[in-house]
């Protein structure tokens, strides 16, 4: 199996040495690997260009995004259906075996259309925290994806081999059978995404067409990511596409009798709390709610096996749900 790995880069020169080094090592016999650099100021193109002749480098003269990064890598690559995308963040950092892992669990099934190791959180100097990343996603009832394992000491339950309901952007394999069948427009991650929620939506997408994702517990890499503050501008699109993919991809009656109420609830609460943020993000869901409206498509998969997963997703240990309380709220 061929396996093109795309990075999307925009200040990433401080991570470039490390990851590249790590995907070098990478005892998969057919790896490719490409890079967009998003008009990066801090010179992460030259650096490539002197020290890493052999990546692929796409130049933008602007700042596509992470979604839009990585469909330009996509289409350049002209994957075959048997062939894979790896979506890789500058920050993680491959142990030699991740992708001979994971395309080892994409051919493990006709079905398995993308898989997901085990991501460890490094600290900011990149060295292992201890904590867990991800040990792939959940998704909740009103949209709310996240990391299993998130900021959780990484023990044996996380060792087990098992399918999860998706996969983080940050390090996650896609088959190009999957590919194919859920690009919209011949973009894979919606192009409507500036950054933020785009691997949910293709989570759901995929799921939503009958495709199953794996968790390999022996793929493993480090990844530092980031955690923006509560009311930080970022957040807008972070809780705001969450919710734009949940009009998108919930089933009507689901989201007519709660997706949407439940969304009208969490405005109007935030709004009261704190007025700026409230608003922003009242706005960046219906400005983006039309787009999304008008992007729906029948699911292939009954209403019953996404409400299974949204009771899977609900029981799964992760510090990202802060307190009971809330769990409670998103779990319907």
């Amino acid at each position: 199996m061929r396996v093109c790995v795309g990075i999307v880069l925009y200040n990433s020169l401080d991570d470039l040495p490390a990851c590249i080094a790590a995907l070098r090592a990478q005892t998969h016999p057919d790896v490719i690997i490409w890079a967009l650099d998003n008009a990066s100021p801090d010179g992460s193109a030259d650096w490539l260009r002197e020290h890493a002749p052999d990546v692929r480098l796409i130049v933008s003269a602007v700042n596509l995004g992470y979604g839009n990064g990585h469909n330009a890598i996509i289409q350049a690559c002209q994957l075959g259906a048997q062939e894979a995308y790896l979506a890789l963040n500058p920050d993680a950092q491959l142990e030699p075996d991740y992708i001979a892992r994971l395309a080892a669990a994409l051919e493990s099934g006709s079905d398995v259309g993308w898989a997901t190791g085990k991501l460890r959180l490094a600290d900011e100097s990149g060295a292992p925290t201890g904590l867990l990343y991800s040990a792939g996603h959940g998704l909740l009832a009103n949209g709310f994806a996240f990391n299993i394992g998130h900021r959780l000491l990484d023990a044996p339950p996380f060792d087990i081999d098992r399918e999860v309901f998706g996969a983080p952007g940050a390090a996650a394999l896609y088959k190009g059978a999957l590919i194919a069948d859920v690009s919209e427009a011949g973009a894979f991650f919606d192009p409507d995404y500036f950054m933020y929620s785009e691997d949910v939506d293709v989570d759901w997408r995929a799921r939503r067409r009958g495709w199953r994702c794996l968790y390999v517990a022996g793929a493993a890499a480090l990844h530092r990511g980031s955690q923006p503050s509560a009311n930080s501008p970022m957040n807008v699109h972070i809780i705001g596409n969450r919710y734009l993919s949940a009009i998108k991809n919930a089933d009507l009656r689901d989201l007519i009798f709660y997706n949407l109420p439940f969304m009208a609830a969490h405005c109007a609460a935030r709004t009261l709390k704190t007025p700026r943020f409230g608003l922003s993000l009242t706005a960046h869901i219906l400005r983006g709610a039309p787009k999304m409206l008008r992007k729906r498509r029948r699911s292939t998969s009954a209403r019953s096996v996404m409400q299974a997963w949204f009771v899977w997703s609900a029981r799964q240990p992760t510090a990202q749900l802060h307190w009971t309380q809330r769990r409670r709220l998103l779990t319907r």
